[in-house]
């Protein structure tokens, strides 16, 4: 049973950082169809929030409290600032309810986790939509670009990849780096290289990342040939990033294209650790602090700053 994400990025960009990790593992349990994972995490998320909007003095005792009292006092603190906001309380004790019954034996089947996971999913909008409120995006303070990154990478289908992609678009910017994408519903479908040449054009360095979409579990090359060969497990990327790699040094950015993949990925084309126009950087532990990520970062800021001195 499929069910709907109530969490866009950004909504996942504004959330502190162990709240989005709480949310990850939720849009991971969503996008696995895990009824009870998606229950379970949604109210860990929900204790996030709600901990969260506590006044610091409270958040001191918070260790104190179960679900059901950190509900309640954030019904207090919502009727002592004039709103009491009752959708959201009733919302709060919906997801509560619900993960009380995945989690407890009632003496009953549970034949309903997925009518539950998907009301719980609802509940937690609500909550997510009034946090939201109380912490408004501020409008961004205009900047000083140093240069236009290309961000060439999949359309993430996991939740790991999705945080990942989120960490490393703000990492750009803070380094004054502006990442560029071409979306999806800029492509035409006849002529799909000609937003992203367009795009690349404007840009002063190329970012390659390779994250898996694919898994082969049984491939054999040149069948019947005296090289066949057999593989197992054999893990992809996505072919778009070699095309755009090589659109890249075509438009004369063959020096400023730089690559990262999971080790995983299958040594081909932009990803090939032998021949290769260009240096394969694995990321050895898929986050921004990772050391690998992190120098290569360095590079390409140190590249793009080369290029635009006089």
């Amino acid at each position: 049973m499929a069910f709907d994400s109530i969490l866009d990025d950004i909504t996942l960009e504004a959330l502190p950082p162990v709240p989005r990790d709480h949310a990850l593992y939720l849009e991971d349990a969503r996008l696995r169809s895990d009824a009870f994972g998606v229950i379970v995490w949604a109210a860990v998320l929900l204790e996030a929030l709600l901990t969260d909007a506590l006044p610091p003095e409270q958040k001191k005792n918070k260790d104190r409290l179960d679900l059901n009292g950190l509900i309640d006092n954030i019904g207090a603190l919502l009727k002592n600032e004039g709103n009491a906001a009752p959708e959201v309380i009733d919302s709060s004790h919906a997801v509560r309810a619900n993960r009380n019954r995945a989690v407890h034996d009632t003496g009953l089947a549970k034949r309903a986790l997925d009518d539950d996971a998907r009301q719980s999913l609802a509940r937690l909008r609500v909550v997510l939509d009034w946090w939201r409120a109380r912490h408004p995006v501020q409008p961004a303070e205009a900047t000083e670009w140093l240069g236009r990154v290309f961000l060439a990478t999949i359309t993430p289908d996991q939740a790991r990849h999705r945080g990942f992609l989120i960490d490393l678009r703000a990492e750009l910017v803070t380094r004054r780096l502006q990442p560029v994408v071409v979306e999806r519903s800029e492509y035409d479908r006849k002529t799909p290289l000609k937003p992203v040449a367009e795009a690349m054009r404007t840009c002063d360095a190329v970012l390659v990342v390779g994250l898996e979409r694919s898994r082969a579990f049984y491939v054999r090359d040149r069948e019947g040939s005296a090289k066949q060969a057999e593989e197992t497990n054999r893990r992809y990327s996505s072919a778009w990033l070699h095309m755009e790699s090589a659109l890249a040094y075509g438009l004369g950015l063959g020096d400023r294209v730089f690559v990262l993949c999971e080790p995983t990925i299958h040594s081909e084309g932009v990803f090939d650790k032998d021949w290769n126009q260009f240096q394969r950087v694995e990321i050895e532990h898929l986050s921004i602090d990772d050391a690998n990520v992190r120098e290569t970062l360095d590079r390409l800021a140190a590249a793009v700053a080369g290029r635009l001195k006089p």
